[in-house]
């Protein structure tokens, strides 16, 4: 029996009806005892341990990832709404870090970006939501246990926002992508909606920004509401095999794919890194900086033609564009 429907209603009307409760209770039953968030933190630590040199993808696909959500919906009642949310920081953070730990295992670099897109979009699907609940409830700070210590909800709400653009810009590779498919544009649209929901969950804690936040998530929603390949089914399946397109389709579809930057201007601006070498080659002066990160680190020689790629300074996945 899945959950996950019933985790979009907690998390769109923040209600669960109490038949759903008691079947994930029933499904839950003769598990683990998972008294409070910690309890779960030491839990994940024990079950999918560092150290193995490789990633236990069975923590992110299949039996466990529908353990987890029927765990969230049966303390439904029983934890806070914080503690419920925090299940999926908790979860989301544990992936995230034990992908760090075996980053290197991976047969490819498309892999281990899927993987790390599922990560954050975990990571952020319960933060953004912390972060509503603990407002709700006026507080100012959020302790959970992947925390090294309290932070302030506007520095969680950006966090979030950070993870969800990354987690879209990852997505969005394989949008229009040879090999992509209607799955994939689902799965960046569903991206661009999440991205619109974390800018909305920032204004709440940044009312000096709310115009700007509220422009940014309508921009992401219209996005996501006309995605070119969602109507036009020929031109996915021309995509999909690598055929010719129009260069209009081409300027249209490229524009999508970087629809999520635009995130970028609703948190603090990046300091600006430059090292005096490209460092890639360590010779010739950098040239081009990152998108989002803005890290001047690598020069014209060293770009490679891949649209997103991994800031060799800060790991963003971002652009690189000729620094001005």
């Amino acid at each position: 029996m899945s959950f996950y429907g019933d985790l979009t209603a907690l998390r769109k009307d923040g209600v669960i009806a109490k038949d759903r409760v008691k079947a994930a209770q029933a499904a839950c039953r003769g598990g683990i005892q998972i008294a409070d968030l910690a309890a779960l933190a030491r839990f994940l630590d024990k079950k999918f341990p560092s150290g193995l040199g490789y990633f236990d993808a069975s923590m992110s696909a299949g039996a466990f990832p529908s353990a987890i959500a029927a765990f969230k919906v049966s303390v439904y009642g029983g934890w806070s709404k914080i503690a419920q949310h925090g299940i999926y920081v908790v979860f989301g953070d544990h992936i995230i870090r034990r992908l760090q730990d075996a980053k290197e295992s991976f047969a490819t670099k498309e892999k281990y970006r899927d993987e790390l897109a599922g990560a954050k979009q975990h990571y952020v699907n319960g933060l953004m939501y912390c972060v509503k609940e603990a407002h709700g409830e006026g507080l100012d700070v959020l302790a959970l246990p992947c925390f090294p210590e309290p932070r302030s909800l506007l520095e969680c709400a950006q966090e979030a926002v950070s993870c969800q653009r990354l987690a879209a810009n990852l997505r969005a590779e394989k949008y229009a992508a040879p090999g992509g498919s209607g799955s994939h544009v689902k799965s960046y649209k569903s991206s661009l909606e999440n991205l619109a929901t974390t800018c909305r969950i920032l204004s709440l804690v940044d009312p000096a920004s709310t115009a700007k936040n509220a422009k940014v998530a309508e921009f992401l929603e219209k996005k996501a509401s006309a995605l070119l390949l969602s109507s036009d089914p020929e031109v996915l399946d021309a995509c999909s095999k690598g055929l010719f397109i129009s260069s209009q389709v081409d300027k249209t579809v490229k524009a999508e794919r970087r629809a999520p930057t635009v995130a970028s201007s609703l948190l603090p601006p990046p300091e600006v890194t430059s090292p005096e070498r490209c460092v890639v080659c360590k010779t010739t002066a950098p040239s081009h900086w990152g998108y989002t990160c803005r890290c001047k680190c690598i020069c014209e020689g060293c770009l490679v033609s891949d649209t997103l790629v991994e800031c060799p300074m800060c790991g963003d996945y971002t652009e690189f564009v000729l620094a001005v």
